[in-house]
């Protein structure tokens, strides 16, 4: 978008740029927790956790019969759909860990494609991260150092800070989840009939920048007697040169190489 500002100086044009923003989409995402504090409009329910409004917040059930009021506790996401992200940011309901019940400290993080049995989680989830916030501000933002997909995603608190007693409550004020790049992976449909790589032989797999600018090269290799084909994308063919350089990776993408049988010229055979 751009826009001309006429004046006695001379026109002047202006460009509004933009780029993508690595937080995930929240908008398709439900929540659950360990328990619920349902009696305050503004503390308790795991929706507070996604609302985007840092004056509500999730909190374990810690009246009446049903108080949950010792660790851990634990609030999962369920993102609608399989998704990959490479960070995660726990904001605590304050900066300070001692400033209100239930500011998370040890943690771990867990992800899955299926609905788990929250009854045995180690079981039935996958182990992304696990560590300590420091709290020196009220986000929380980790960077787990690789790209990872699931559907559900669960931060179990297994310590937490300012209880007295055996009132180990838990919190969050908000919970997000990022991907600051995307990943470029390339196979052979037949690893007999030839080999695949990106950039530099031997390497099948690489990151590229979220900001959409960046293209790979891909290049397939036939084994001797066969030839190559195509380059497909879900299926679907992008190109037929074996040296292929993509378009502009604006999400995570994985090229098979295919091959098949090599034809034989005909010969022509003379018996004397």
């Amino acid at each position: 978008m751009q826009f001309v500002v006429m004046g006695k100086e001379g026109d002047k044009t202006y460009v509004a740029n933009f780029q993508r923003d690595p937080k995930l989409d929240r908008s398709g995402w439900t929540a659950s927790a360990s328990s619920e504090h349902a009696n305050d409009a503004s503390e308790g329910m795991a929706r507070y956790a996604i609302d985007g409004n840092l004056g509500t917040w999730w909190h374990n059930e810690y009246d009446g019969t049903n108080a949950d009021r010792d660790v851990p506790h634990w609030i999962m996401f369920n993102l609608g759909s399989i998704q990959s992200f490479d960070a995660f940011n726990y904001v605590s309901r304050t900066a300070d860990p001692n400033g209100c019940n239930g500011n998370i400290n040890n943690y771990t993080l867990y992800v899955s494609n299926t609905a788990p049995n929250t009854s045995n989680i180690s079981g039935t989830m996958t182990e992304v991260k696990t560590g300590s916030f420091n709290y020196n501000a009220q986000e929380h933002k980790v960077d787990l150092g690789t790209t990872v997909s699931g559907q559900y995603v669960l931060l179990y608190a297994s310590t937490t800070f300012g209880n007295a007693g055996a009132n180990l409550h838990a919190n969050c004020a908000e919970f997000y989840l990022y991907l600051s790049s995307y990943t470029v992976s390339v196979s052979s449909s037949d690893a007999t009939m030839g080999t695949a790589y990106i950039g530099t032989e031997g390497t099948t797999t690489m990151s590229c920048a979220s900001d959409g600018t960046e293209t790979v090269t891909l290049t397939a290799v036939a084994t001797t007697g066969y030839q190559f084909v195509n380059w497909t994308l879900g299926g679907v063919e992008v190109s037929t040169d074996a040296v292929y350089t993509t378009t502009a990776v604006t999400e995570n993408r994985d090229y098979v190489a295919n091959f098949e049988f090599k034809p034989v010229d005909p010969r022509t055979v003379k018996v004397a």
